[in-house]
């Protein structure tokens, strides 16, 4: 059950598609929509999707493709899986 105050957080929400598959799509706190997902035949692929955006969200790097260059600040706070990385931040300027 969503109470008045969850309208106002950022949330993922999943829908079906007029060809009948999952999407999910991230809304902002001020109600647009920031970010939508390719079509999943099945809910659990969707929601494995939507768990996959908030495990490398955190972690993501910015690659800008208008001039090559990747910038931003990574902080890992924790084992990054797959990775020696561990409570490490590297910063990329481009």
């Amino acid at each position: 059950m969503l109470l008045s105050e969850d309208y106002k957080k950022p949330k993922f929400e999943i829908f079906k598609d007029s060809k009948g598959q999952f999407r999910f799509r991230l809304i902002a706190k001020n109600g647009e929509i920031i970010a939508q997902s390719e079509g999943y035949d099945t809910k659990q692929g969707c929601e494995n999707g939507i768990q996959s955006v908030k495990e490398n969200a955190p972690i993501a790097v910015i690659v800008d493709l208008t001039n090559g260059r990747i910038k931003g600040t990574v902080l890992v706070s924790q084992k990054v899986p797959g990775t020696s990385l561990n409570k490490r931040s590297l910063t990329l300027k481009g």
